[in-house]
């Protein structure tokens, strides 16, 4: 069985009437890309540009103080506590 291959819409079409930020637009076509190969890790999503200001000190878009969401440097792939 063939399928016809169909072209993927633009993300910016899609989200235009949505008046979305720029930034969460390039976010999503990297996150549902078909293809694992070409689609963003979780790493490289939680460290996109569109976190940027959650990871600041200074950020005023919220008025509470959020913790400390995105420090990654103190994170071990696996438990070496228990090894000896």
């Amino acid at each position: 069985m063939h399928f016809p291959e169909i072209p993927p819409a633009k993300w910016e079409k899609i989200l235009k009437k949505y008046n979305v930020d720029p930034l969460f637009t390039d976010l999503i076509s990297k996150i549902l890309i078909y293809d694992t190969e070409k689609r963003l890790t979780p790493y490289q999503i939680l460290t996109h540009e569109y976190f940027k200001d959650l990871n600041s000190n200074e950020n005023k878009k919220y008025t509470q103080k959020l913790p400390n969401l995105f420090k990654f440097s103190g994170l071990l792939s696996v438990d070496q506590s228990n090894k000896k």
